[in-house]
């Protein structure tokens, strides 16, 4: 498992418990973050607080797991720029794009549906995170032309559909009669 270190957000105020308390009483707000910025509100933190006076205080996650998800073409290719959503319920707890065809997030243990979508194909998977985990997403996308994702099936399409255009094509103009010749002209006869 990944130790996770956390950004945190401390808000210290005193507070004056009652006129005969001698120490301070600190209020302490957390807004645990994960490296790259994703909220926690379950994180199981261990802490040991020394004298809080202007001192930062560095938290390590201990139930944080990393997810990787690659999202890869029929042809194996990773898919760059792939939109990736993490689900959790039914609810997305967290999305990405996914540079070079990968993304990463850090997720706290549970049961979640990745969605991958590029150019219209989309796919699926489920993870259970209880420890680092890795899951590729397959999509049907063989090529990409333009801003258009297409299958190979849909390649082999368009391929044999512009192959019988061609033949259809050379047949017209084969058949196509030809221009009608002038009638013979008779050479006149010499008369004698």
């Amino acid at each position: 498992m990944a130790t996770t270190l956390l950004a945190i957000t401390l808000a210290l105020s005193m507070v004056v418990a009652s006129a005969q308390a001698q120490d301070p009483v600190y209020e302490v707000k957390l807004r645990l973050l994960t490296k790259r910025g994703t909220p926690l509100a379950e994180a199981q933190v261990q802490v040991q607080l020394p004298n809080l006076a202007n001192e930062t205080v560095t938290l390590d996650a201990t139930n944080v797991y990393v997810l990787k998800v690659s999202v890869v073409g029929s042809a194996g290719q990773l898919l760059d720029g792939a939109a990736v959503a993490v689900l959790k319920d039914g609810y997305v707890v967290a999305s990405a794009t996914a540079r070079g065809g990968v993304a990463t997030f850090e997720l706290l243990p549970g049961d979640y549906t990745i969605e991958a979508a590029f150019l219209g194909k989309r796919g699926t998977a489920k993870v259970s995170m209880t420890t680092d985990y890795s899951v590729s997403i397959p999509l049907d996308v063989f090529m990409v032309i333009g801003n258009q994702a297409f299958s190979a099936s849909e390649v082999v399409l368009w391929i044999v559909l512009a192959i019988v255009i061609v033949i259809v094509l050379a047949r017209i103009r084969r058949k196509a009669p030809a221009p009608p010749t002038p009638p013979p002209t008779e050479a006149p006869t010499k008369t004698q």
